[in-house]
């Protein structure tokens, strides 16, 4: 995510923060992007950030699977099992994630077994790679937007597009339940 670069002075460290911090290294430029790494539990609601880097522009793709393997061994290391990652569909999360599937199939491919699920592992644990939902709904309506979806029903070449959508709303726009739509 963007934050608004600047310095602060740590009087009780005796340091200026807001460079570029990876959890290991400083490097001499203003920071200007945070990631943070969370956790969620499945069998009880929690949420807790458990890792943060700093860094001038986006984190590079091989950087942030470094990231991501490292996170995870630290909460495996401490009793917590990884079962997946949640991350929106940008170009170094999308990037990053393939990487690692790659390196996991090509692990089995030296084994001369095949790996025919889209997953990574780390250290030998399979970490199954998720989209976050409500950004590939956005994505979704912005193809939509701009261009046509194009199906085959019975045989029959269809097209389903963004006024469509906007067409069904307009026929009850107060109605916020789930409806069967008639054809």
């Amino acid at each position: 995510m963007s934050i608004v670069p600047h310095f602060d002075y740590n009087l009780r460290k005796d340091e200026i923060s807001g460079f570029a911090h990876n959890g290991k290294s400083k490097q001499i430029k203003l920071a200007d992007h945070a990631l943070v790494f969370m956790i969620r539990g499945i069998q009880k609601n929690y949420k807790q950030p458990v890792a943060y880097t700093f860094s001038s522009g986006s984190t590079s793709t091989a950087e942030l699977a470094t990231l991501i393997k490292e996170v995870i061994r630290k909460l495996h290391g401490v009793g917590l099992r990884v079962l997946a990652t949640v991350c929106d569909q940008g170009t170094n999360n999308v990037s990053s994630i393939n990487s690692l599937i790659k390196e996991t199939k090509g692990k089995y491919f030296l084994k001369n077994e095949e790996l025919y699920r889209d997953t990574f592992e780390v250290d030998d644990k399979e970490v199954i790679s998720l989209y976050d939902l409500p950004h590939l709904i956005k994505g979704i309506r912005n193809n939509l937007i701009n261009k046509h979806l194009i199906c085959s029903i019975d045989g029959t070449k269809k097209f389903a597009k963004w006024d469509h959508i906007v067409k069904l709303y307009a026929k009850d726009p107060a109605y916020k339940g789930i409806r069967l739509v008639k054809n």
